[in-house]
C-alpha cells in the first residue's frame, strides 16, 4: 500500500493498494506532482500526486529496485536487481535498456545538473554518466559500512545513510568525506 499522511496533523488521509508485493522505492519528480513507484512484483507505476491517480504501469523482466525520473522527467529510469538501467518514456510504448553494471543498486539520484547518476551499492558510492553509463568516480564508504540510501544535500554535498544508523556527507566535487556521525537506531529505511 501507499500511505498517505497530514503529517501537522499526524492523520492517515488515504491507503492505496498499489503493488502485489512489497513497494521498493518511491521518488518524486522535482515538480513533486508525480511519484513513482516499484515493487517486487515487478511493476513500476507512475502516479500523480494531487489526484492519487495512476498514469502509467510498467512491467519489467526483472525486480525493479529503484525508479526515478529522468532528467526531463519525460519518463522514468528503472534500476533493476540484476543491475540493468532502462529507460521508459511515458510517449513510448517501448523499454530500452540505458545500461548494465554489475551492481547490487540500493538507491539512486540524479546530480543537480542532471548529468550524471549517484548511486550506492554495497561497496561504495558511484557517480555514473547519465548517457554512457561509465563511472565517473566512485567514494568508498569509510567505516565499511553498507550505504543503503543517498540524497542530494546542496549542489555539491551528498548525504547518505548507512543500515547501521552512520550518516554520511561527502563533497560530490572533491570526492571526499566531510563528516560522519552515527545515531541510536537505523536509517536504512528513511
Amino acid at each position: 500500500n501507499i500511505n498517505l499522511w497530514d503529517l501537522e496533523n499526524l492523520a492517515l488521509i488515504e491507503k492505496i493498494k498499489a503493488h502485489q508485493s512489497s513497494i521498493n522505492s518511491i521518488k518524486f519528480s522535482k515538480k513533486g506532482n508525480l511519484f513513482a513507484t516499484c515493487s517486487n512484483d515487478s511493476v513500476v507505476k507512475i502516479w500523480n500526486f494531487n489526484s492519487n491517480k495512476l498514469i502509467d504501469s510498467i512491467k519489467v523482466h526483472s525486480i525493479p529496485k529503484i525508479s526515478l525520473f529522468n532528467k526531463d522527467e519525460s519518463g522514468v529510469l528503472i534500476f533493476t536487481k540484476n543491475g540493468d538501467v532502462l529507460e521508459k518514456k511515458f510517449k513510448s510504448k517501448k523499454i530500452k535498456q540505458k545500461f548494465s553494471k554489475n551492481a547490487q543498486f540500493l538507491d539512486a539520484v540524479l546530480s543537480e545538473d542532471a548529468q550524471s547518476i549517484i548511486t550506492c551499492d554495497t561497496q561504495s558510492l558511484k557517480i555514473i554518466n547519465y548517457n554512457s553509463g561509465d563511472y565517473i568516480s566512485e567514494i568508498s564508504n569509510p567505516t565499511g559500512n553498507v550505504f543503503s540510501k543517498v540524497e542530494i544535500y546542496s549542489n555539491d554535498t551528498i548525504i547518505t545513510w548507512s543500515k547501521d544508523g552512520t550518516i554520511n556527507f561527502f563533497d560530490f566535487k572533491k570526492k571526499q568525506d566531510l563528516l560522519e556521525f552515527r545515531s541510536k537506531n537505523p536509517h536504512n529505511k528513511l
